[in-house]
């Protein structure tokens, strides 16, 4: 029996036993090793600030064995303050931790996928994911293109995450010392309290530049409860989450004027993605307010 990982680590020692792991034959993982950088789609999407983002969306045959390593991955354990791409978390859980506190201190980080680098995935597989040099260089070749980890692909998050696990623990045993709540859903980190020292905000941005990010000046995130506090997209004002009230009223305008006016004009096709994002804005309602 090949049951010899941990909760903590992947403990895989051969090309053989990942193969085995990931239920794909070991040719055909050597081979997309191989061919990675051709079984991508790339394009360049504009961010917000005008600059171009690197696109790669991985083709049906390299997304399998990424949607593979993704699940192996989920079964390593992570801190409770972890958030974002782990099972039974979410935004939710993330925001519930910060509601009714006097302040809120949130930091984004910059070029969050970037600054994960081919190097520092190999040292997650091969140091801290205790595997052998060969199956960490096979993993980090199927998991990196262009020298980084791709945003969107199935196991990107799950290695971001894992990356940060050090940076995680180091940023929680900080918040205990100075009582101080604390969560981290994928690049955005928020704190919350009776009260957040300049002393204590120094020292976590020199444990965030420690461990080889950067943090977006501009997104700098000073709350106290006489304004809006929102954490991960979600309202932390009172004692319990609640979604804004201009987006509650944006996704009820957007239902009236579909099912009044815009229904009848669209094709069968269009009417039932239009359908299913109403459906999905209202199964998030209830997730929301069933907490």
């Amino acid at each position: 029996m090949h049951n010899l990982y941990t909760k903590e680590s992947l403990g895989i020692r051969t090309i053989e036993h990942l193969s085995l792991r990931l239920s794909i034959q070991l040719q055909e993982l050597n081979q997309i090793a191989l061919d990675v950088e051709s079984l991508y789609d790339s394009w360049k999407k504009l961010k917000k600030n005008g600059k171009p983002r690197d696109i790669f969306n991985p083709r049906p045959r390299l997304k399998k064995v990424q949607s593979r390593i993704h699940k192996l991955l989920q079964e390593i354990i992570l801190p409770d303050s972890f958030h974002g791409g782990v099972k039974r978390r979410s935004n939710i859980t993330n925001a519930k931790i910060h509601c009714g506190q006097n302040w809120i201190f949130g930091l984004d980080f910059e070029a969050f996928f970037d600054n994960i680098s081919n190097h520092r995935v190999y040292n997650l597989f091969r140091n801290e994911l205790d595997c052998s040099p060969n199956v960490a260089r096979l993993l980090t070749r199927i998991s990196t293109i262009k020298g980084k980890v791709p945003q969107g692909a199935p196991m990107s998050s799950d290695i971001a995450i894992l990356v940060c696990k050090k940076l995680g623990k180091r940023l929680e045993g900080l918040a205990k010392k100075y009582n101080i709540n604390y969560s981290h859903y994928i690049d955005d980190i928020t704190f919350s309290g009776l009260i957040i020292p300049v002393s204590f905000k120094t020292k976590v941005k020199e444990i965030i530049g420690q461990n080889g990010f950067k943090l977006k000046s501009d997104k700098e995130f000073n709350c106290s409860r006489n304004k809006a506090q929102i954490v991960t997209g979600l309202s932390v004002n009172r004692k319990r989450i609640h979604l804004p009230r201009a987006i509650k009223r944006e996704w009820r305008a957007k239902k009236y004027i579909f099912k009044k006016y815009r229904a009848v004009e669209l094709t069968e096709e269009e009417r039932r993605k239009e359908e299913q994002k109403i459906q999905g804005r209202e199964s998030y309602l209830k997730a929301v307010y069933s907490n």
